[in-house]
């Protein structure tokens, strides 16, 4: 009672009721979706804000590879309709994340269903896998149909530590059963679903860099699943022995070479800046 009336002095109480009430608050527990969330590497995603601006292909340049890749994942290309991963590969400098860049800003605003993981070794969070799984998992939740998240949610609240499980048990759990529970559900789309890869050498661990690309087959063994993995990185050796080891049919190559035209890209690009500087020169009329 004394909390009442702390400090006061000479006074009197008649005939009356005090009812004292308790509340005690108590932080609901998250939900599964909502535990996925903190094992996201938001840097990874094409368009994060942690990489702006990112490297792209200047406009009008690349155009023959682009329409290749393009033509590739719309099914137009005969000679790669088959193949559900493509491995774009090519020395450092050569052009690879601008390229992946590219073709997840046109895969955006054509508005195909897209999942992206940008590895770069300088970050701790996209220079290891350890995040991958997931990563792609809650870009592929937000873009699709509830059933997959749905399922997603219960993987998190029946396995409190899926994110300690191995690559493969993560891949099977995240991504390959939710989707084939959503197909089954009678989800249907008339263009494949695709994850970028970008800079797989840049993973930390060659052994993991190697077990990718094997889980990645492994995910497209069902064709039931309408997915496409486009994987670009430098020919290391443990990545281009593990292509080596797959199915000639299942894989589609593009090298990063002269059959692409770069003198010609180059030109393009320093002939087009060369004019901006000169329409923007505070001395233009002079130039």
């Amino acid at each position: 009672m004394s909390q009442y009336f702390h400090g006061a002095r000479n006074f009197s109480i008649g005939t009356s009721t005090f009812n004292t009430v308790t509340t005690n608050q108590y932080q609901s527990p998250k939900g599964g979706f909502e535990r996925l969330q903190e094992y996201v590497a938001h840097g990874a995603f094409h368009d994060s804000g942690e990489r702006f601006d990112p490297p792209k292909c200047h406009d009008n340049t690349r155009v023959a590879i682009i329409k290749r890749i393009m033509d590739w994942i719309s099914g137009l290309d005969e000679d790669t309709r088959e193949a559900l991963i493509m491995w774009l590969y090519g020395a450092a400098g050569a052009g690879k994340s601008a390229i992946a860049q590219t073709i997840a800003e046109i895969l955006d605003d054509q508005n195909f269903v897209l999942a992206s993981f940008f590895f770069w070794r300088n970050d701790p969070q996209r220079g290891t896998a350890k995040l991958l799984v997931t990563t792609l998992a809650y870009q592929l939740a937000v873009k699709l149909p509830p059933v997959f998240r749905e399922r997603l949610g219960l993987v998190f609240e029946n396995d409190h530590l899926i994110t300690t499980r191995s690559l493969e048990a993560q891949f099977k759990a995240l991504v390959r059963e939710p989707l084939l529970e959503l197909v089954h559900s009678g989800f249907s789309t008339t263009n494949h679903i695709v994850v970028i890869i970008d800079g797989l050498d840049e993973c930390d661990d060659p052994n993991i860099q190697a077990r990718i690309i094997d889980i990645s087959f492994r995910l497209l063994s069902n064709r039931d699943i309408p997915l496409k993995i486009f994987i670009a990185s430098r020919p290391e050796i443990d990545i281009s022995s593990s292509f080596d080891r797959k199915p000639f049919s299942t894989l589609a190559r593009i090298a990063l070479d002269h059959d692409y035209q770069s003198d010609r890209d180059i030109q393009h690009f320093l002939t087009d800046n060369f004019k901006e500087i000169k329409t923007q020169h505070p001395l233009q009329s002079y130039i």
